[in-house]
């Protein structure tokens, strides 16, 4: 991934916890690395973790697949970073 490719966050259904109905774009810039980004796109919705249920539930993480040429799907290493964030979240409840 170039630096500076833009990791980014749609998250409409948030609204129920006080955020606008409309949904929720985030673009945080790589060049500071995924963590950070990651950081930044989760913030407004309360960070990674508010974003996972606490009681129990599921967590769906999609990936973007339009085609295989470069920047038309989620670069692993976004995923990765995603992934080990929810984990890390998840672990410190318990």
């Amino acid at each position: 991934m170039p630096a500076g490719y833009p990791v980014s966050v749609s998250a409409s259904e948030l609204h129920a916890k006080g955020h606008s109905p409309m949904p929720i774009v985030v673009i945080a810039n790589t060049n500071q690395g995924l963590k950070v980004a990651l950081e930044e796109v989760f913030a407004p919705f309360g960070g990674v973790e508010a974003v996972i249920p606490k009681n129990g539930g599921t967590v769906y993480i999609k990936p973007n697949g339009i085609h295989f040429t470069p920047y038309t799907y989620s670069d692993p290493r976004v995923l990765e970073a995603v992934l080990s964030s929810a984990i890390a979240a998840i672990a410190a409840w318990l």
